[in-house]
């Protein structure tokens, strides 16, 4: 599903020829992308090479919709290999507290907030791994932009690494930094083929040694220019030992190269004048090895930072892993009562969704603080860097040279594989770049809030979900706690068709035979509002609040075994 944006700033050059020569004439217009301001940069001119058609083939055969009859007997895990040993220390929720006593004076939750959203960073970087224990090295790759935006500019920055937790409201807490160092400015790779590719193959500009001294969480790796302001970054996920919190937190790591811009292209468009034009010169892969930029950084902000925070906030001691951990390493589950996604977990690989399902069967509890869960399959393959670091999606059923309806890189929904996401989270798409609240069906005690209580103020940017009566998909016993009609915004480049089907988001639960219990907030921003470090973040005060009221108890609920019957009493 397509996150609303807007363009960032076109900058191109249009060739005049008249009695006075060949005159070059710069474009450049300042635009918004999901209501934060994209910085204008100035930017060498862009060939769009001319690439063979991509081979099609016949249509794949239909298959039967997967029902919650079905995925009833999805019992075992299709892999059961450990993940790899950890090095960290055991981290306690009293080793939590007090971590998140350090003072972080130079940090705040606006220095997230803030961090300028464009395709074009001041100074970039990318990581070599996304998810690691302690001892581990990353290689840190730097560059400066393909053109400094004033000749003369200084190219000095710095490599921090920040730790995102509560620090008594900062947000964020500096545990490493190097001294500043000159950047050069490193080739903008083209893609080489039809696949439309951007992959930079850099140079290590210096190499990070995590030590057991680094807490495990959720890590931004930063440029910073002089005057500490981040220009750039990249996630790093320290996990803890297996099992430390009864609770894993799943980043979505697929989801957010899906949307990363950086050079110009991403899993849903490439450079081009027209919708068409941008469609096609989409990547049909998308690499890890490359730095964030555009909507790929602005999803990092906006889904996994705020739930960090409000977690740590409250003394929740959560493990994190990437969902290329979960798909390589399903046994994971075992080790836990729950597993919490956020935000817009929207691609997922075929070994995800399966055994996200099985682990549910044998009673682990799953919690969505978003919407739009399982939209699109995916597969990882592996680039020069290592294992999953390319993200294919090739979403035409025709161009996609694999043809087994259990790994097709098409649209879970599409008739082809037929697996809708509902199984997962009980939801169907329901409306896109909508806007409204959510209103009080049935509010019950241990949601902590008021019966009376309206979630106001979801801005024009969510996805909503809601589920399908009738349909196979759909569980039973819905329990629905919130619902609202959202009025569709036809923002540009908003596909708005789903908004003419319903247009009506819910947050709900079901319980399970097992005895898990699943929640599903049912609008994507849902986590963005838990605090003011997402740019997007636009509920009242008293939404806000209440928010952060309903996901901890939700998380801490969900956290012991057998919740679902546990909550079908109450």
């Amino acid at each position: 599903m397509k996150t609303p944006t807007l363009p960032t700033s076109r900058k191109g050059w249009y060739l005049l020829v008249g009695s006075l020569g060949l005159v070059l004439v710069l474009i450049a217009s300042g635009s918004y992308f999901l209501g934060v301001r994209v910085e204008s940069r100035v930017q060498t001119k862009i060939i769009v090479p001319k690439f063979s058609p991509l081979p099609t083939h016949a249509l794949i055969p239909d298959q039967p919709e997967v029902t919650q009859v079905d995925i009833a007997g999805w019992g075992s895990l299709t892999n059961s290999k450990p993940i790899l040993q950890n090095n960290c220390p055991v981290f306690t929720p009293q080793e939590l507290a007090a971590e998140n006593l350090k003072e972080s004076p130079n940090l705040s939750m606006a220095t997230f907030r803030d961090i300028p959203t464009t395709k074009n960073p001041a100074s970039t970087l990318w990581l070599n791994k996304t998810s690691i224990t302690c001892g581990s090295t990353i290689d840190v790759h730097a560059s400066l932009p393909s053109e400094q935006q004033v000749k003369g500019s200084d190219v000095t920055r710095r490599i921090v690494a920040i730790r995102i937790g509560w620090y008594g409201g900062a947000g964020g807490h500096e545990v490493w930094s190097s001294p500043l160092i000159k950047l050069k400015k490193q080739k903008m790779y083209q893609p080489l083929n039809n696949l439309r590719m951007i992959e930079t193959h850099w140079p290590v500009t210096l190499k990070i040694k995590i030590g057991k001294d680094w807490a495990p969480g959720f890590y931004l790796i930063a440029s910073e220019n002089k005057f500490g302001q981040i220009q750039n970054y990249a996630p790093l996920i320290l996990r803890s030992p297996l099992g430390s919190s009864s609770v894993a937190l799943i980043h979505s790591t697929l989801t957010w190269q899906a949307y990363n811009e950086y050079g110009d292209r991403s899993l849903y468009r490439g450079p081009g004048l027209t919708r068409a034009e941008t469609s096609d010169e989409r990547s049909r892969v998308v690499s890890f090895d490359r730095p964030y930029a555009g909507s790929g950084g602005l999803l990092i902000r906006r889904d996994a930072l705020p739930i960090v925070q409000l977690a740590e906030s409250k003394g929740i001691l959560i493990d994190q892993y990437s969902d290329t951990d979960l798909s390589d390493y399903p046994a994971l589950t075992k080790s836990y009562n729950e597993l919490v996604f956020s935000g817009h977990p929207e691609y997922w690989t075929q070994s995800m969704f399966t055994n996200v399902i099985a682990a549910r069967n044998s009673g682990v509890n799953l919690a969505f603080f978003g919407s739009n869960t399982a939209y699109w399959r995916a597969r990882v393959e592996p680039s020069p860097q290592g294992a999953n670091r390319h993200v294919v999606v090739y979403r035409n059923v025709r161009q996609d040279p694999v043809t087994d309806p259990h790994q097709v890189s098409v649209k879970y929904t599409n008739p082809g594989v037929n697996q809708p996401g509902a199984l997962l989270d009980g939801g169907f798409t329901s409306g896109i770049g909508v806007s409204g609240n959510l209103s009080p069906v049935h509010i019950p005690s241990w949601l902590g809030v008021a019966p009376t209580t309206v979630l106001e103020g979801f801005s024009k940017w969510s996805e909503i979900e809601s589920p399908r009566v009738g349909d196979p998909a759909t569980p039973a016993n819905i329990h629905i706690l919130f619902e609202g009609k959202f009025a569709s915004t036809a923002a540009s480049g908003v596909d708005v068709s789903f908004n003419k089907k319903n247009g009506v988001g819910r947050t709900f639960w079901f319980p399970s035979p097992s005895g898990a219990a699943t929640f599903n907030a049912g609008v994507n921003l849902w986590a963005c509002n838990l605090e003011p470090s997402c740019p997007l973040s636009t509920t009242t005060p008293a939404t806000t609040a209440a928010l952060q009221t309903i996901t901890a108890n939700v998380i801490s609920i969900l956290s012991h075994r057998d919740a679902g019957a546990l909550l079908s009493r109450n």
